[in-house]
C-alpha cells in the first residue's frame, strides 16, 4: 500500500485526533520555521515553542541554565523584553550557539503545538526542503503537512512550500490525499522556474514584511537548500532539535 501525503492549508483544518498514524510537517515560511531551522543550523541546542508571548516570557525565566534566549514576535514585531525577534538573520552563530531558545510567534509556534498528537513532527522550510523530503521519503509513513497560515487563514508561501514537499514525495511514490494536497502541488508545479524570492514577496505575508521593513527576511527564506538538517519536535518537554540520526 502506497503512503499518502495530505496538506492542511490552515491550522483550523487540522484534526489532532487524526494525526496519530502520520508524520506531521509544520511550515511557516515567513518566518517561524525558517528562523527555527536557521537557528539550529547556527548551533542553537533547542527551541521551545510556546503558545503565547506571555508564556514564553515566563518560561524563559524558569528554564535552568544561563544560555536561554526569549524570542519571537507579536504582529510581526519583537515584543518588549525579548532578546530576539523572529527574523532568521538575527539568529547568527555568535548569538545563538549553545543556547536554548524559547519562542512564541503569531502562527508558527501554535501550529507546532497543535501537531503534537502526530507520530512525529518535523519543522520545515525552503532552507532544508531537500533534506526534509528525503527524510520523509525514507520513512515511508503517511505525512500530514500543516500550514501555519496567516491569522487563521491560508497563506501563499506556506501553501507553496507544502506543494514542493508534496511533489517531492509524489516523485518518491506517495499519493496525494485530499484537495489540500492537490491545490498545494498544483501551485508548486505552476510556479516552477520562477524566482523563489519573487514568489515569496507576492503573498499577504510577504507584503506585510515588506511594509514593516523586513525584506531581508524574505530573501533569507528563499535560500533554498542552504541547510542540510532535519528539525524534529521532541516531547517532555516540547522542544525542536536537529535529528542527529539523519
Amino acid at each position: 500500500m502506497r503512503s499518502e501525503v495530505d496538506v492542511c492549508l490552515q491550522p483550523g483544518l487540522v484534526d489532532p485526533g487524526s494525526l496519530g498514524g502520520s508524520i506531521a510537517v509544520v511550515v511557516d515560511v515567513l518566518r517561524a520555521t525558517t528562523t527555527m531551522c536557521q537557528a539550529l543550523g547556527n548551533g542553537a541546542s533547542a527551541i521551545v515553542p510556546c503558545g503565547s508571548v506571555e508564556e514564553a516570557s515566563l518560561l524563559g525565566k524558569v528554564i535552568p541554565g544561563e544560555r536561554v534566549l526569549v524570542c519571537g514576535e507579536r504582529d510581526g514585531l519583537k515584543p518588549a523584553g525579548y532578546d530576539l525577534g523572529n527574523g532568521p538573520g538575527e539568529f547568527s552563530s555568535a548569538r545563538v550557539r549553545g543556547c536554548v531558545l524559547v519562542m512564541a510567534t503569531t502562527n508558527g509556534t501554535p501550529a507546532i503545538l497543535r501537531s503534537r498528537p502526530a507520530l512525529r513532527t518535523i519543522v520545515a522550510s525552503f532552507l532544508n526542503l531537500d533534506s526534509t523530503v528525503q527524510y520523509l521519503a525514507t520513512a515511508q509513513t503517511a505525512v500530514t503537512i500543516i500550514c501555519a497560515g496567516e491569522k487563521g487563514g491560508p497563506s501563499w508561501e506556506d501553501t507553496l512550500l507544502a506543494g514542493h514537499i508534496a511533489e517531492g514525495l509524489r516523485s518518491s511514490g506517495f499519493d496525494l490525499r485530499g484537495d489540500g494536497a492537490r491545490i498545494a502541488a498544483e501551485l508548486a508545479v505552476s510556479t516552477r522556474g520562477k524566482p523563489l524570492v519573487e514568489l515569496l514577496r507576492q503573498g499577504a505575508g510577504g507584503q506585510r514584511l515588506l511594509r514593516q521593513g523586513f525584506g531581508d527576511d524574505i530573501d533569507h527564506a528563499a535560500t533554498r537548500d542552504s541547510l542540510r538538517l532535519v528539525a524534529v519536535l521532541r516531547s517532555d518537554p516540547a522542544r525542536v532539535e536537529i535529528d542527529q540520526s539523519v
